[in-house]
């Protein structure tokens, strides 16, 4: 019963989190694993401020909440890199 009260917090997160976990992929892909770490340390570092912000106040709520920040951010981040890697791996063809 307590799950069902979470259970929006969870269909949130599955709708939000694809886009930073399709970014991992490509990431992967072409082994561009120093970006997956700045992106990684940018939302841990959300993650956290925003759970000693929230969580006293909103408990278990807050702590979806954050991890739902923490996969945006990601995304957020990743995407940020993506032009660069996309340039390195295909680069614009001279003719």
């Amino acid at each position: 019963m307590l799950a069902a009260s979470f259970l929006l917090y969870a269909a949130v997160y599955v709708g939000l989190s694809f886009a930073a976990f399709q970014l991992d992929g490509i990431f992967v892909g072409t082994t561009h694993a120093r970006e997956m770490r700045n992106a990684s340390v940018i939302s841990v570092a959300v993650f956290i401020a925003g759970s000693a912000w929230l969580a006293p106040a909103q408990g278990n709520g807050a702590l979806w909440l954050t991890l739902i920040g923490y996969v945006v951010i990601r995304a957020i981040t990743l995407a940020v890199y993506y032009p660069h890697v996309r340039r390195e791996v295909a680069p614009a063809s001279r003719g």
